[in-house]
């Protein structure tokens, strides 16, 4: 069954992880943390800015020396070169049009995603909403990236903005609402 399979994939990423000793290192993974926390509390950067995090945080995929990296920024998601960044830049100004009009409130926006795969999503949430911002991810664990990437969102942002959940999102998305009602 399939769920069988990714959560196997997911306890076997788990245990990878909780035995590899120190935590990743490289130079898009240094610059990516430190990029990304010189300008998330200085409000909301251009387009450009986060479209350049996003490649430091591509790079921070490749900087982990994995044999399943999947090669491309973006690849499999809404940075990819493929979308000539219509899917981003779309989801950036929208977020922009709707705080400048009062659609979004001007105080702590909380977004949620199912899918994270290497965090490109949550990165431009989290940036697009600004420094109050923040982001719930659901993904299966099943890549071998998925949790080091969430651990890099981390560091990068905070465990009050980000945290990434492990797991099939059939349970996990009903157990955070029951836990974080409104």
């Amino acid at each position: 069954n399939y769920m069988k399979m990714m959560t196997a994939r997911r306890v076997r990423n788990e245990q990878r992880v909780a035995t590899r000793g120190a935590k990743p290192v490289g130079p898009n993974r240094t610059a990516f943390v430190r990029e990304t926390r010189s300008v998330y509390h200085a409000g909301v950067p251009s387009y450009d800015t986060i479209d350049q995090l996003a490649r430091l945080l591509s790079g921070a995929v490749a900087d982990l020396g994995l044999k399943s990296w999947y090669g491309e920024h973006g690849q499999w998601g809404i940075f990819h070169d493929g979308y000539r960044q219509s899917k981003a830049r779309f989801i950036y100004e929208e977020i922009q049009r709707a705080k400048a009009d009062g659609r979004l409130p001007a105080t702590t926006v909380q977004a949620c995603e199912v899918g994270f795969l290497a965090g490109h999503t949550s990165l431009l949430f989290l940036l697009s909403l600004g420094p109050s911002a923040k982001m719930v991810s659901f993904d299966l664990g099943d890549t071998e990236w998925a949790i080091d990437q969430g651990e890099l969102l981390t560091e990068a942002f905070g465990e009050r903005h980000f945290k990434l959940t492990l797991g099939g999102s059939n349970s996990t998305v009903p157990q955070f609402h029951q836990e974080h009602p409104r």
